[in-house]
Parts: C-alpha cells; structure tokens; sequence
C-alpha cells in the first residue's frame, strides 16, 4: 500500500467511505514508522505526516458536518475538564486493559501517540485524540472502573491488547 494506491483507489471509486481512505493512509504511516528505525529520516517524516493528515482529515469531517464515527452523540468535542478526567483515569486501570486502550488508539488515531523505544514508552497526547475515538476510549477506561476506583469490570469494548506504557498529557 502506497499513497500511489491511494489515490487510484479515490479516483477509481474502490473506497465505499472516506474512512475506508483515511484507514489506508494510517496503514501507510504506521508500516513507514513500524519498518523504519526510530529517529531515522523515513520514521520522523512518517510520523510527522501521520499528525498533519490527522489534523486534515479532522478538519474535512467538521467541515463536512461528519465525525469518525459518523453523526453520533459521541462526536462532540470532549471539554478540558473530560480531557483531564481521561488522562488521570489511564493511571487507575490495569496495565492490560492500558495496552488495550494504546493498541485502539494506535489503530484509530496514531496522531494521538508519541512513542519512544529507547525507554519502551508511549505518551498519549489527549489533544491530538479524534472526539469519537475520546468517547470510545473514555467509555473504556469508565466500564474498567477507573472512575469509581473500584474493581476492574473486564467490559471489552476494545480489542485485546499489546504492551502497555504510561504517560498521559493534557493541555
């Protein structure tokens, strides 16, 4: 897959939705940052990208009147206080269901991680977090009882998980 591709697919009219393209292009930036070294010209360049057309593409969906996950409640813009209220829960929840909650948004908002493999850590940046994909994530990391400190209520709403890691930034 190359924006090559990409782009005779749109023409072509092979994609059913603009967020079946959007999913190839994040394809395209994670292979470029997952094969490349970390710091190397090719991966900071990937990665730069990632962010740019995620600031792109989230400014045609408002544009359009859309949202990543279509016209839903959840598609409103999350406020500071639910931003902060997302980043200290990532702090209650086990380190799997943390995995979960970094794999997902690996997946579906790559803009929103920096990853450092010197340390084996991933920073979440709440900011850069698509509001469906907040929504999603913030009902996941809730139905884990991070809100309640309770125990953990195993509620996939995600996938299964990978490597967790640990900081958590809001603006």
């Amino acid at each position: 897959m190359d924006l090559g591709q990409v782009k005779r697919k749109i023409e072509n009219g092979k994609y059913s939705t603009i967020h079946d393209a959007a999913e190839d292009v994040r394809l395209i930036w994670k292979n470029c940052m997952q094969y490349n070294a970390d710091g190397s010209d090719f991966y900071i360049l990937a990665k730069n990208m990632s962010k740019k057309f995620e600031e792109k593409f989230t400014k045609l969906l408002k544009d359009q009147g859309s949202s990543a996950e279509g016209k839903s409640k959840n598609a409103t813009e999350p406020t500071l206080e639910e931003k902060r209220s997302f980043a200290r829960s990532l702090y209650k929840i086990s380190k799997v269901e943390l995995g979960i909650v970094i794999t997902e948004l690996d997946k579906k908002c790559p803009a929103a991680l920096t990853k450092n493999s010197a340390e084996d850590e991933v920073e979440i940046n709440v900011d850069h977090i698509s509001p469906a994909v907040f929504h999603e994530a913030m009902a996941y990391v809730k139905s884990c009882g991070a809100e309640s400190g309770t125990g953990r209520k195993k509620k996939s709403a995600y996938s299964s998980g990978s490597k967790p890691s640990k900081k958590a930034r809001s603006s």
